[in-house]
């Protein structure tokens, strides 16, 4: 490389950091808003322009608002709940349960659960063992109903 391009390509450098000085320094890109171009800005965006305080209070009034919307909706399935158990404990479910030989305890308590004479074959199967009554099932037809206790319906089947 001789001088006379070493030359020109300092020039060039040269030229290229005051072109960008100048744009840098003078033209920084900043654009100035005023109060017209602000609103026609939000109006385009669909955006509002809210204080900081103003925003804090609407999250926690939003805050308040769902946890209200909570409490009402729990409350709500509370009262569902409860208005179910009383219509189904005022139903009374009449079942003839039929035990037939080589029936298992458990059979019977899944019969019973299916008619919904129990609430859970598991914990009636679990009470004939926990009471050795498990092996002293009669065979049979028996008229049971779901107002009947655990005990007296192992009374009736033993």
């Amino acid at each position: 490389m001789n001088n006379l391009h070493l030359r020109s390509f300092s020039i060039g450098m040269m030229l290229a950091t005051f072109v960008f000085s100048y744009i840098h320094f003078f033209h920084s890109g900043e654009i100035e808003i005023n109060q017209k171009g602000l609103k026609n800005y939000l109006a385009q965006n669909e955006l509002t322009l809210v204080k900081n305080k103003e925003y804090e209070h609407l999250v926690k009034m939003k805050q308040k608002a769902e946890e209200y919307e909570s409490k009402v909706k729990d409350d709500k399935e509370e009262e569902e709940t409860t208005d179910n158990k009383e219509t189904t404990s005022t139903d009374i479910l009449f079942y003839d349960l039929v035990i037939n030989e080589g029936m298992y305890s458990s059979d019977i308590s899944k019969l019973l659960f299916e008619a919904g004479i129990i609430k859970d074959a598991t914990e009636f199967n679990q009470y004939l063992i926990d009471n050795n009554l498990q092996d002293k099932v009669q065979i049979g037809t028996y008229e049971v109903t779901n107002e009947m206790s655990y005990e007296e319906i192992a009374e009736l089947i033993t």
